[in-house]
């Protein structure tokens, strides 16, 4: 379980616990926070490699979990380069 810090005002810190599996980053966050290009992160999507949670009709969140799978998924593809294939046969997904 991930604690994170949200600022209330400037001068005021509460500190909140967000649980790894629930659903709160959008698809751009995502982008900054792993250093991905969206369009490769949507082929991980369309792969399958990460699923989402689907609010509404067009808005996905992820979440802690799924951020990790993704770093995980960058680094064999950047350091290892590994395809698409072989990630889903890593992740036991093939």
């Amino acid at each position: 379980m991930g604690r994170r810090k949200a600022m209330l005002t400037s001068y005021q810190e509460v500190e909140i616990e967000i649980k790894d599996e629930e659903p709160v980053y959008t698809i751009e966050v995502v982008c900054q926070i792993v250093g991905l290009p969206y369009w490769t992160l949507r082929h991980l999507l369309k792969e399958g490699i990460v699923k989402p949670k689907k609010v509404g009709k067009k808005k996905i969140l992820f979440c802690m979990n799924d951020l990790r799978k993704i770093e995980f998924a960058k680094h064999l593809m950047e350091e290892r380069g590994i395809n698409i294939n072989g990630i889903k046969f890593i992740l036991g997904q093939e």
